[in-house]
């Protein structure tokens, strides 16, 4: 690895709506490794919903895995606000820049 390490991203994304509602996905580091920086992908199964939710947070965490450091987790909070059209949902993928 380079100095500036490797992106990783939640392997079980959230989904959520069409009810108003808030998910919380999270993507952990490689054991030993933590994360330096982070974001998200967010999706829609209709795009025109995308002015009903807002990120609400896109902090480090902390797993506790035995073995991993502090602040091995990348972790993000959407907020649907309001009720997404038909059966539609919002799909939330954390997404981590991390290093050792």
């Amino acid at each position: 690895r380079g100095p500036a390490g490797i992106v990783t991203s939640s392997t079980s994304p959230e989904s959520g709506g069409p009810a108003a509602m808030v998910i919380v996905d999270s993507v952990t580091c490689p054991v030993g490794e933590v994360a330096l920086s982070g974001g998200w992908e967010l999706t829609f199964t209709d795009n025109n919903d995308f002015n009903k939710v807002f990120i609400q947070s896109s902090k480090p965490g902390s797993s506790g895995v035995p073995g991993s450091r502090t602040g091995d987790q990348w972790q993000v909070t959407l907020s649907i606000v309001s009720n997404l059209g038909g059966g539609n949902f919002a799909t939330l993928k954390a997404i981590a820049l991390c290093s050792d």
